[in-house]
């Protein structure tokens, strides 16, 4: 991947997440969608057991009831997802820019972190949304496993920026 497109589809991707957290909740809940499609009877017999805390509250079939419970993980493997591709994509950007390779890790890892608090502080501007530390720490997890999967695929294939190694010389 080249510099100018690694910059592009990463530029791209920080749009997208600031849009997705643009939108109020009222947008974005699944919640009605939800509500029609599970069976309350089969999630209360597999998932009644789920109890955690998560930002200080309850999460649990009993105090959120089926559909909100449901939307709250699927909502938080999106805040992982979208994160692990923001790390990825910024650790292949980042690796056209720095010459100092041991930085490049832990520098990925504040800036996603530091997207991640900025836009945990643009959602308290957006009607029905809350800010969350927790989900800033959430999304700086997502990053991490992004980063990870990104250089193992890294040293399987032995990419380098700029530079087209051997078949027979890759690992695997």
């Amino acid at each position: 991947m080249g510099k100018a497109l690694s910059g592009l589809l990463l530029a791209a991707w920080m749009l997208v997440i600031f849009l997705f957290s643009s939108q109020t909740y009222e947008q974005q809940t699944l919640k009605p969608w939800l509500g029609q499609v599970l069976s309350e009877e089969r999630m209360r017999r597999y998932f009644s057991w789920v109890r955690i805390r998560y930002g200080g509250h309850p999460i649990s079939i009993e105090a959120l009831g089926t559909a909100a419970f449901t939307e709250f993980f699927i909502r938080k493997a999106a805040h992982l997802t979208e994160y692990a591709v923001l790390g990825s994509l910024l650790l292949l950007a980042l690796r056209y820019v720095f010459r100092r390779k041991r930085a490049l890790v832990p520098l990925t890892v504040v800036l996603c972190f530091l997207f991640a608090a900025g836009d945990e502080y643009h959602q308290s501007f957006v009607s029905g949304r809350t800010p969350m530390a927790a989900d800033a720490l959430l999304d700086t997890l997502g990053a991490v496993v992004g980063i990870a999967i990104t250089l193992l695929v890294i040293a399987l294939f032995g990419l380098v920026p700029g530079k087209r190694v051997p078949a027979k010389e890759r690992v695997g």
